[in-house]
């Protein structure tokens, strides 16, 4: 009987682990739920970047529709000079429908 006793209480052997010792062996922070922090991290940078993207987005837009109004408005002077003076821009047709727009 103390052989038996003598055998489960033997050490194993150096570098290797049975599986007691793997499962109460404490995890390294890096072990230990660096997967989860490293997608929350990307999602963050993933989320960040469209916000980003976005806000540059809405900036364009601004810059290009104040650039399209000023060239309208410079467009309709021009209009507003030739009929003025009295010189055919184009069909009487579509000279209506310039000053219209350029009323508005």
């Amino acid at each position: 009987m103390n052989e038996s006793k003598n055998h489960s209480a033997s050490k194993p052997k150096p570098g290797s682990l049975d599986s007691a010792t793997k499962r109460d062996k404490p995890r390294t922070p890096k072990e230990a739920g660096n997967k989860p922090d490293k997608n929350k991290q990307q999602k963050t940078a993933l989320q960040e970047t469209k916000a980003r993207q976005r806000a540059e987005i809405y900036a364009l837009n601004k810059v290009m529709t104040e650039l399209e109004q000023q060239q309208f408005e410079e467009f309709c002077r021009q209009m507003h000079q030739q009929i003025a003076n009295g010189e055919e821009g184009g069909t009487e047709a579509h000279d209506g429908d310039i000053i219209a727009a350029c009323r508005v």
